[in-house]
């Protein structure tokens, strides 16, 4: 529902947001930016995009480990290693080879702790599982290209992206909706960004904005 799609994007109600002014300001700018879009430039949107944020998706379940690239002159300057980033890939394979699902491997890995001097321990973000919708962007290419060659529910072997090492799982494959199913989104996406294009443009032009410092008392 709108009300759920509010929540999720400005992480508050919409009861909340109608009483806030900045908001009610948002909104009303957004409006006026839907107003100026035509039905020929959602299409353009679309066909612009259709092999990428608006193309087929697959859902993986992904357990990424970094590593510290080898500089050539002066060597590992800290952190994991490549080989020891491949070890724990081969590991994760061992233990579901030998009857450990995979579901139970990746809880694990995500209640992994690295000790702080002098705080609370925090999760290793170095060695960490993630499911995640990826498609044929700039952002998800590398894992979408490697699941399209899987089938739903297979367990890759360990490779490589830039200085991680992956183990995905291809959960499911969602192919591309229809034009007229993401048309109300691409509508209200263009309108966001139009909108805080403008309030950049206006909060950078002195004409509009003015920093009185001190300020009055």
């Amino acid at each position: 529902s709108y009300d759920e799609y509010v929540k999720m994007r400005y992480k508050i109600d919409l009861e909340e947001m109608q009483k806030d002014r900045y908001f009610r300001g948002l909104f009303g700018l957004i409006a006026q930016e839907r107003a100026k879009i035509t039905p020929e430039r959602i299409r353009k949107e679309y066909d612009d995009n259709k092999d990428g944020i608006y193309g087929d998706a697959i859902q993986v379940t992904d357990i990424e480990i970094l590593f510290a690239p080898q500089n050539p002159l002066l060597g590992n300057r800290g952190g994991r290693s490549r080989k020891d980033a491949l070890r724990l890939a081969n590991d994760i394979l061992r233990r579901n080879g030998a009857g450990v699902p995979f579901d139970q491997i990746f809880r694990e890995v995500n209640q992994r702790r690295i000790k702080v001097e002098g705080g609370p321990d925090r999760p290793d973000g170095t060695f960490h599982g993630r499911r995640l919708t990826v498609r044929n962007t700039a952002t998800g290419r590398l894992l979408f290209e490697r699941a399209l060659e899987m089938e739903d529910g297979q367990l890759s072997r360990p490779f490589e992206t830039l200085s991680e090492v992956h183990v995905m799982r291809r959960e499911k494959f969602v192919p591309a909706p229809k034009f007229e199913d993401v048309r109300d989104m691409i509508l209200q996406g263009m309108a966001q960004k139009g909108a805080h294009l403008w309030l950049e443009e206006q909060t950078g032009n002195p004409e509009r904005v003015q920093i009185r410092w001190p300020p009055p008392r």
